[in-house]
């Protein structure tokens, strides 16, 4: 009870300490951990979607997006555009004219965009991003003034990222939306692309109905641990996407305060019930905890719980008081891209998976705190009970490749021959036996996926296999 008898600050006195300006060596630890003590039995507001007549990510449809430059070597100065904002971290975009769907938008501006799917894709099919309004006026289509064109780097199929997000949207996650996109670039065909859609003020405010809280982009480091309380020490680790008054560095350390809790104090158990009640103060875990149950069922080895540290957001919701985790970037989904297992150890992949050592990564500890595992077993139940079932997956691939495999036949500049990616809806390509250099079939990938998951709950005693 010694724990508990440390929470005697009342909220008011909270939330002042809160709001105050924040001065080193002034936070006292059980600050952080008062909210749940005094908040406890708070309902989490519903998630209300706004509905709108013309929606760009309503259905599943394959748009018509049409960029035209004025410059002969456009494909040239884009290029020379990216090179400099890798090693300077400056970006650049050309001004362009933009036709969406019919739509024209005049000064308008583009940009490639990503890093494996800049560096490792083979001719000049890049991932772009558009900016409606870059040069100029406030233009939106349907809301959206930022959009996203991805290349499908390493994905035969051009349906990994999208069946990847889409599952998010099924149970009710923060995370993009996307579609598909014939591109023309000065009328040239340059092919499908996926259109998704940009976490920004539209993304958050469709979300969570309020956009004015802090929003943290995971990169180049944001690996959530430990570097002090002075906000200066984060600067390069986490990049703020928020507007500059809306950007509260010291919300951040105060989770990350109560993440790496365990390692800065002793006294703290992290299998204590305690614990999990102090981290639901600050994080909402039951989303986080979702999120990493998808990529680790997909085997998306290109984020925070699995093999690479990024491709996250934090937001902090000003409604809930806490952070929100949000997940991007599936096209690694299906095991598309496993660099240390063969496509055997991909369909037997440990759903507690996680690489050490994981002083690296504090957050993953949850998953050796017992109120985090028995939640976590619970979403991958629910996940292969009710959306990851091999006979909805097949009809979802089999719906989805009817609708683009004329667009990807058409495209002459995509990664993979048509017969690959007719192949690859069913069966793996490539050497199976060599981590990196196979590409798993999406339908086979899901049967032994989801019966290998099963198998691995019933090891757990979660043997019911009906949805909770």
């Amino acid at each position: 009870m010694k724990v508990r008898q440390q929470f005697t600050m009342k909220l008011s006195d909270i939330r002042k300490r809160r709001q105050r300006k924040y001065r080193p060596g002034s936070y006292v630890w059980p600050a952080v951990f008062l909210i749940l003590w005094t908040i406890t039995g708070c309902e989490e507001r519903p998630r209300q979607e706004q509905v709108c007549e013309k929606f760009l990510f309503r259905s599943n449809t394959i748009h018509d997006i049409r960029i035209r430059f004025g410059e002969a070597d456009y494909m040239g100065q884009l290029i020379r555009h990216k090179l400099h904002r890798d090693s300077t971290q400056e970006t650049t975009f050309m001004e362009t004219t933009i036709t969406i769907d019919g739509q024209t938008y005049q000064s308008a501006g583009v940009r490639i965009k990503g890093e494996s799917s800049f560096d490792f894709y083979p001719g000049k099919k890049k991932s772009l991003k558009l900016d409606l309004g870059r040069f100029g006026g406030k233009a939106k289509h349907q809301g959206h003034r930022v959009i996203n064109l991805l290349n499908c780097f390493k994905d035969p199929t051009f349906l990994r990222e999208k069946i990847y997000l889409d599952l998010y949207q099924d149970i009710d996650l923060p995370a993009p939306r996307a579609t598909y996109a014939r591109v023309y670039i000065n009328e040239e065909y340059f092919g499908l692309y996926l259109l998704v859609e940009q976490i920004d003020k539209h993304f958050l405010r469709r979300r969570f109905r309020i956009s004015n809280g802090s929003l943290f982009k995971g990169v180049p480091k944001g690996h959530l641990t430990w570097l002090g309380w002075e906000p200066e020490n984060y600067f390069r680790s986490y990049t703020p996407k928020s507007a500059r008054k809306n950007t509260n560095w010291h919300q951040l350390i105060d989770l990350l305060a109560v993440i790496n809790r365990v390692t800065i104090d002793s006294s703290v158990s992290l299998n204590d019930s305690i614990y999990s009640r102090y981290l639901d103060s600050v994080l909402h875990t039951k989303n986080c905890l979702k999120a990493w149950a998808i990529n680790n069922l997909l085997v998306n080895i290109d984020a925070y719980n699995m093999y690479y540290r990024h491709n996250f957001y934090l937001y902090y919701d000003p409604v809930l008081h806490k952070f929100q985790w949000i997940n991007y970037d599936g096209n690694y989904a299906f095991g598309a891209w496993t660099p240390k297992f063969t496509l055997a150890q991909v369909r037997q992949f440990d759903i507690f998976y996680t690489k050490q050592p994981v002083e690296e990564r504090p957050l993953l500890n949850i998953l050796e705190n017992d109120v985090y595992r028995q939640e976590y077993l619970s979403v991958m139940q629910k996940l292969v009970s009710k959306h990851f079932v091999p006979e909805k997956m097949e009809a979802r691939v089999r719906k989805l490749s009817d609708l683009i495999r004329e667009a990807v036949y058409e495209d002459t500049l995509k990664m993979y021959t048509n017969e690959e990616f007719e192949i690859n809806i069913e069966s793996a390509i490539g050497d199976t036996l060599d981590p990196g250099a196979f590409i798993p079939g999406l339908n086979e990938f899901t049967r032994d996926r989801c019966k290998s998951v099963r198998e691995q709950l019933q090891r757990y005693g979660r043997s019911d296999s009906r949805a909770l």
